[in-house]
């Protein structure tokens, strides 16, 4: 009493003994309670894993080193077509479409004679799938390295991506419609107030035809309709409509010449400084964007110091080296770069304003005071040269502008290369 019943396994036979007087039987236990333990343990294990297996909504399936395919969950039959009996002791490459269908055996090869990992353990990526149909529907894999009854396993998690691509599909076609929308309104609103100076300047001469002052009216109407054609261009940038028409260029001089300019924009209360190191490498770059560049980003400097402040616009080479990313994050490939930058002493930007800089159409001044375009429009023709744009700003300490270009190893050791005011 109180002791665990045992499992055991009687088996008997006769013995056959031709001295014997009597008939003889051999009885024998064999006690098999641990062996029946552990075979309800593994089928609870297997009743478990199977119960998971079909509450969880992502297709499983595990493949061996060969890859063929050693289970196959339920929810794998409604994403992938293919029943459970057509899919066990297959190749798992059935459920891929070219060019992955002939080259999956090889990249688990290469994984297991390397080590070199596309997909195992990682987070996963979208990629397609093919249908029973041989209709490819879009994923996300992650795989996972595994050890079953003591063999190495491959274990795929499978979500259908369909409904999710379409609602981003609808997602971005609603940005577009809303990002037209600002872009109309905005080109409505800077193009009415440059055809108001052009025809306001235009019934003003039909009124006074022998006004003294026509020559000076004309040029304000024709300056007027330079700007507007200015506006198409950068417009036609944005969309990536206009091609950049790069030459080689010296930022020293460059940014010498435009100092008038600049100075007429920001008004008496800034002071631009200028620093350009000696070295400074020549950059291949249109020089019609780094002009409207730097006054962008000059009035933009202006209206972030209201009551006066110092500009700097500073230029001097950069190395990239492979896996050392620059302060500032920049997306550069290795190679010599040239930094434009361009500092403030003002406000600064707040985190949300800040991650939302670069958006096509977002501002924060006040309506028609600003489209939202130029740091975009920057960013993108920096890209088109093989650079970077980037934006650093702290509340109450001012913002910094970086734009990187590719260099050209041509110094011109005759610029002074020395730090300047401007006044």
């Amino acid at each position: 009493a109180g002791k665990r019943k045992k499992d055991l396994v009687l088996s008997a036979r006769k013995l056959v003994d031709e001295y014997a007087t009597q008939d003889l039987v051999l009885v024998a236990f064999e006690d098999v309670t641990e062996q029946k333990q552990a075979r309800q343990g593994l089928l609870n294990r297997e009743a478990r894993l199977h119960a998971i297996l079909n509450a969880v909504p992502e297709a499983i399936i595990t493949i061996d080193t060969k890859g063929i395919v050693t289970s196959y969950s339920p929810p794998s039959a409604e994403i992938l077509g293919y029943t459970q009996s057509e899919v066990m002791g297959n190749n798992v490459n059935m459920l891929m479409p070219e060019p992955h269908q002939h080259q999956h055996d090889g990249y688990i090869s290469a994984y297991l004679s390397t080590g070199d990992a596309k997909i195992i353990g990682s987070s996963g990526r979208e990629i397609e799938a093919r249908r029973k149909t041989g209709e490819t529907v879009p994923i996300h894999l992650s795989v996972s390295e595994l050890l079953i009854d003591g063999e190495k396993q491959f274990l795929g998690v499978i979500r259908d991506m369909t409904k999710e691509k379409e609602s981003r599909k609808q997602l971005e076609q609603a940005q577009k419609m809303e990002a037209i929308g600002q872009l109309a309104g905005g080109v409505a609103h800077d193009f009415n107030n440059l055809l108001t100076v052009v025809i306001g300047n235009i019934e003003l001469l039909e009124m006074r035809p022998e006004d003294p002052k026509r020559d000076e009216i004309l040029g304000e109407a024709l300056e007027a309709a330079n700007l507007g054609a200015a506006l198409v261009s950068r417009l036609l940038l944005l969309s990536q409509k206009r091609r950049l028409a790069p030459k080689q260029l010296d930022l020293y001089d460059v940014i010498e010449g435009l100092l008038p300019l600049l100075q007429r924009a920001v008004g008496e209360l800034v002071v631009i400084k200028t620093d350009v190191a000696k070295d400074t490498d020549l950059v291949m770059a249109d020089p019609g964007q780094i002009e409207s560049g730097l006054l962008n980003l000059s009035i933009n400097a202006r209206d972030a110091m209201p009551t006066g402040g110092a500009m700097t616009i500073r230029a001097h080479n950069v190395a990239v080296v492979e896996g050392q990313p620059l302060s500032d994050n920049a997306d550069l490939a290795p190679g010599g770069y040239v930094v434009l930058s361009v500092s403030d002493e003002g406000a600064g930007m707040a985190p949300e304003v800040l991650d939302r800089a670069f958006e096509p159409f977002f501002t924060t001044k006040a309506p028609g005071k600003g489209t939202g375009l130029g740091l975009p429009m920057m960013h993108g023709w920096a890209k088109q040269s093989g650079g970077d744009l980037t934006l650093q700003s702290t509340p109450g300490k001012g913002t910094v502008v970086r734009l990187y270009l590719p260099a050209i190893k041509a110094v011109n050791e005759a610029k002074p290369g020395t730090p300047t005011e401007y006044k």
